[in-house]
């Protein structure tokens, strides 16, 4: 479930790349340490997108999250935040629950 969330999580963001205007941008290095800092956010995951962006995913113990995006050689701009994550995977739920379903 937790690879399902940060896919769709990514997708949703990467329509929103384009609006840097929009979006609080910074050094990567300073954007990250203060997501340690003043929410106890780690990172939980990464991607390289198609537009060959970096998208990370952090999130803290207490549930808040943050989703940045870097672009090559670039700023990196939060592009969106919240509340009561959960990285978990549903209970008995299978790695690759896709090979499971029957297509009838």
């Amino acid at each position: 479930m937790r690879p399902l969330l940060i896919l769709a999580t990514i997708l949703i963001a990467g329509f929103a790349v384009p609006a840097h205007a929009q979006m609080p941008c910074m050094d990567r290095q300073k954007l990250v340490t203060n997501l340690g800092a003043k929410y106890s956010e780690t990172k939980q995951g990464w991607g390289i997108g198609s537009n060959q962006y970096l998208y990370e995913v952090f999130s803290s113990p207490n549930g808040t999250w943050t989703f940045i995006v870097t672009a090559p050689g670039g700023p990196t701009c939060l592009v969106m935040s919240g509340q009561n994550w959960d990285g978990s995977r549903e209970p008995n739920q299978p790695k690759n629950a896709a090979q499971t379903l029957d297509p009838m």
